[in-house]
């Protein structure tokens, strides 16, 4: 099994990434601060066996705003599907072939195509938010007055 492209959205750096792979070997290079280690994170998160948890802090930058958002139309009682809608995601995306008779693992339970000759699968793995979590998650922010001292 090949995987051919990647795409990460709002992961740390990776913003919004689409990513192709050579058959063999990919090199990942970049100045500082351009993604490589958020790339590698994300891959080690998803490909552990060890369950991985996420945070706040994994969002990309850009995610923020959205979490903002969706967190003024919590507070002025907009239903959970509304607020929803505006809330942020990470998501990965992995765009691979295998062989017709290869064995893909676990895999190889959910690829199912009725068409034979297709050796091409796209698996999603996307995280967020657990229905009726939205009231705990939102509690947690803490919204202050301009000005407020906030040092203690």
């Amino acid at each position: 099994m090949n995987i051919k492209e990647i795409s990460v959205k709002n992961f740390r750096l990776l913003n919004d990434v689409q990513i192709s792979l050579a058959d063999t070997t990919t090199l990942v290079v970049g100045r500082n601060n351009s993604g490589k280690t958020s790339l590698t994170e994300i891959f080690k998160r998803i490909f552990s066996d060890r369950a991985s948890s996420f945070s706040l802090e994994d969002f990309s930058l850009s995610a923020h705003e959205q979490f903002w958002e969706a967190y003024q139309l919590y507070t002025i009682g907009k239903k959970e599907e509304e607020v929803r809608e505006v809330l942020p995601f990470i998501e990965v995306r992995l765009d691979f072939e295998y062989e017709k008779e290869e064995d893909i693992g676990a895999l190889g339970h959910f690829v199912i195509d009725l068409n034979t000759d297709c050796t091409t699968a796209i698996a999603v793995v996307k995280y967020e938010l657990g229905k009726g979590k939205i009231k705990d998650f939102f509690s947690k922010f803490a919204v202050f007055e301009e000005g407020t001292d906030v040092s203690e």
